[in-house]
């Protein structure tokens, strides 16, 4: 007997999948930022590549579609199936801004932000003209 016979499923049982919680990364106190921020850049890279092959693809479609359609149809419709390949790279690509602005959102740089507009400011109160 197999596992999707009729008789061995029990619908009144709710099915339990457990899922193995993935482990926790280890850090040294001060390379913690480097480490993290190198991995969040090679998954920016990642996405860039993944994005532009995306692209690539959309492009050599639309181009052997159009050479199949009429003569010389690649090369007539060039502009049209360059803007498809970068239309589809481009809405592959749209969470890499927030990913760059990730690398370095940390909470050091948060409190060394924090920090330097006090120290600024009280800077500023100094040479105020009364």
């Amino acid at each position: 007997m197999t596992t999707t016979d009729p008789q061995l499923i029990d619908l009144t049982q709710p099915n339990v999948i457990s899922v193995k919680k993935k482990k926790k990364r280890k850090y040294s106190r001060g390379l913690k930022d480097f480490q993290v921020a190198g991995r969040r850049s090679s998954k920016i890279s990642a996405r860039v590549m993944h994005s532009v092959s995306k692209g690539f693809d959309e492009f050599r479609k639309a181009s052997d579609k159009s050479s199949r359609k009429r003569r010389d149809g690649a090369l007539l419709d060039m502009n049209r199936n360059v803007a498809k390949g970068l239309s589809r790279s481009l809405k592959s690509a749209n969470r890499i801004p927030l990913d760059l602005v990730a690398i370095w959102d940390t909470k050091r740089s948060r409190r060394n932000a924090r920090r330097q507009t006090r120290a600024a400011a009280r800077i500023v109160r100094v040479f105020r003209w009364r």
